[in-house]
């Protein structure tokens, strides 16, 4: 290697109290003579390496927020049952003697839901270990919390779409809850970024009235949950030109039914042709629940050559959902 005009005094002024850089800028590197091979070396030798340990972020996992989760399911358990019952008979006119009464009795509907098991593989080798170590990273940490964080983005997936080749269901496959679609406004579309603010709290009203009216009254959700970009309209837009009251504090206090306005990034382009989805329910246990027979744990490390595999574990039953006209979703915000 042959360096050429090396020495350039100029630069050297600012850099009097650190003999290293007073060094490195005193080379023209335009007029280094050096291979590609070699000129990477140095400059690895120069390059700053930040001590803070940087993840790639991912969009916050919601399953656990939104819904009531189950854990009393055995991890054991390939199925769970449960009965909904309700009452056959009726009241009638009788007289004094009437021997004619009608029996009321109680009759059951068996439903059962299937339990599948999820899993992944953290592995490392030897040299993996012996690198980190040196290096000061904490590999196996990094390597757990990616793993568990994937069985949380799993389990938000089931729960919001269930998963193909399988009986489970989510909030948006499940065969009985009722879906819709917003209507036009006055500028011939339904999404809220082209509707007026009256036609953004009709659509919201709806998700309610409708599921009322639907059950005789049975029924009221208290939880509405959208879009980030249309929740975010929501909550930036005033409910009028004259008014310091956003669209949605004016829905929240004026809707005695719903207590909860949240996102959920999945409903973006969730719907028919990829339209977004809103949708609104009763946040009770009673209602719906997310079933988690066993949480995701890890096992001991097994030795395969010169590496190590961690077998990483989860089972879930999807979406539980025995009261499904206390859900209501509508396509096209």
């Amino acid at each position: 290697m042959r360096f050429q005009n090396t020495v350039r005094l100029d630069h050297l002024a600012p850099f009097e109290k650190n003999p290293i850089a007073k060094w490195v800028q005193s080379f023209n590197f335009d007029s280094v003579n050096m291979d590609s091979g070699e000129g990477l070396i140095f400059a690895r030798q120069l390059e700053y390496i930040e001590s803070t340990l940087y993840e790639t972020k991912y969009p916050m996992t919601k399953a656990r927020d939104l819904f009531p989760v189950d854990y009393n399911v055995p991890s054991g358990a390939e199925t769970f049952t449960y009965y909904m019952y309700d009452a056959q008979g009726s009241f009638d006119l009788i007289t004094n003697y009437s021997d004619d009464f009608r029996a009321i009795t109680a009759t059951g509907k068996k439903t059962t839901g299937e339990i599948e098991s999820f899993g992944g593989l953290i592995e490392y080798s030897i040299q993996d270990i012996r690198a980190a170590q040196m290096a000061g990273i904490p590999l196996n940490d990094f390597q757990f919390r990616a793993a568990r964080r994937l069985w949380e983005e799993r389990l938000d997936a089931v729960a919001f779409s269930g998963f193909a080749g399988s009986n489970l269901v989510g909030i948006l496959n499940h065969p009985n809850i009722p879906t819709g679609s917003v209507p036009n406004g006055v500028s011939g579309t339904a999404t809220f970024a082209t509707k007026t603010p009256d036609e953004i709290l009709k659509d919201l009203n709806s998700l309610v009235t409708e599921t009322i009216d639907a059950t005789n009254g049975v029924e009221a959700p208290d939880t509405v949950v959208l879009p980030h970009a249309q929740y975010e309209l929501i909550n930036t837009t005033a409910r009028s030109a004259t008014s310091d009251t956003t669209i949605l504090e004016f829905f929240l206090r004026n809707n005695e039914h719903i207590t909860n306005v949240v996102s959920w990034y999945k409903l973006k382009g969730a719907g028919t042709a990829g339209a977004d989805v809103m949708f609104s329910y009763r946040n009770d246990a009673e209602a719906i629940q997310v079933v988690i027979p066993q949480e995701f744990e890890t096992f001991p490390p097994q030795q395969e050559n010169m590496g190590f595999q961690i077998p990483a574990h989860g089972r879930t039953g999807g979406l539980r959902v025995r009261y499904p006209l206390s859900i209501r979703i509508k396509e096209g915000i």
